[in-house]
C-alpha cells in the first residue's frame, strides 16, 4: 500500500516587518511560538529550535535574542501564524496547511495526498534554494507580509485508534479521525468513509480519552 506523506510541519515562518526591524536596532528579542514539546531529545522540532535560537544569536553577535515558546505557550498554530502577520510574534513553526487555509492558499500543493513518493523526494523539491519554492516563497511574501524561512518534510502519516485494526478502508467507516483543519486532510478521511474531525494539536489526548475522536493521523518516526 502505498504511504501518505503530507509534507506539513515544520514551516518556519517569520514576519517581514522583524527583519527591517533588526537591521534598525542594536537589540531585538525573537519570539518563537511552537505547539510540539520543548524538550529537544524527544522530538524534531525542538531540536530543530534550539539549534535555530544558537546560530541565531551567535551569528548576530547577540543582537538578536531567540525566546522560544514550546507547547503551545503562547497559542496554538492557527493563532500563532495570525499573530506573526500582526506582529505579535516574530516567528513560529506551523504546519504547511495551517498556512494556506488562512492566507495562501497556494501552499496547500504540499498537503496532497500521494504527491510524495519518499520523504527524500520532497526534501529536494522543497529545499528552501530550489527555484520551484524559491518562487512559492517570495509570492508569499508579496501577498502575505511572511516569509517562510525553511519547509522541512515531516514523515508519512500513519493512521491510529482506539476501537479496531484498520486492514483496509471498509475499516474506516463511522470512526471519528481528528484531522487539522485543512481541506486536503478532511477531504481524504471523507473519502475513507471516515468522519473527519478538526481538532486543535493541544486537545487531542484529551479529546481520545473523552471519546470526542477515535483516532488521529501522525507521523511515527
Amino acid at each position: 500500500m502505498k504511504k501518505i506523506l503530507f509534507v506539513i510541519l515544520s514551516i518556519l515562518i517569520i514576519g517581514s516587518a522583524f527583519i527591517g526591524m533588526v537591521t534598525a536596532q542594536d537589540q531585538y528579542v525573537m519570539k518563537y511560538s511552537h505547539v510540539d514539546p520543548g524538550d529537544p531529545f524527544i522530538g524534531p522540532t525542538p531540536a530543530y529550535c534550539s539549534t535555530l535560537k544558537a546560530e541565531v544569536e551567535r551569528l548576530s553577535g547577540g543582537r538578536i535574542k531567540v525566546e522560544i515558546y514550546p507547547a503551545g505557550q503562547l497559542a496554538d498554530q492557527r493563532s500563532s501564524c495570525e499573530q506573526v502577520r500582526q506582529g505579535t510574534i516574530e516567528a513560529c513553526n506551523i504546519s504547511s496547511g495551517v498556512l494556506a487555509s488562512l492566507y495562501f492558499e497556494k501552499l496547500g500543493i504540499v498537503d496532497m495526498p500521494f504527491t510524495f513518493s519518499s520523504r527524500e523526494t520532497a526534501r529536494r523539491l522543497f529545499d528552501i534554494n530550489n527555484p520551484f519554492t524559491r518562487k512559492l516563497v517570495e509570492e508569499c511574501v508579496e501577498k502575505t507580509g511572511i516569509r517562510i524561512l525553511n519547509i522541512l518534510p515531516f514523515g508519512f502519516r500513519q493512521l491510529t485508534n482506539n476501537v479496531k485494526p484498520i486492514h483496509s478502508p471498509d475499516d474506516m467507516k463511522g470512526l471519528k479521525i481528528r484531522t487539522m483543519e485543512i481541506v486536503p486532510h478532511m477531504k481524504l478521511m471523507e473519502s475513507l468513509g471516515a468522519t473527519p474531525t478538526p481538532i486543535p494539536f493541544l486537545e487531542l489526548y484529551t479529546s481520545l480519552q473523552t471519546k470526542v475522536v477515535d483516532g488521529r493521523r501522525k507521523s511515527i518516526f
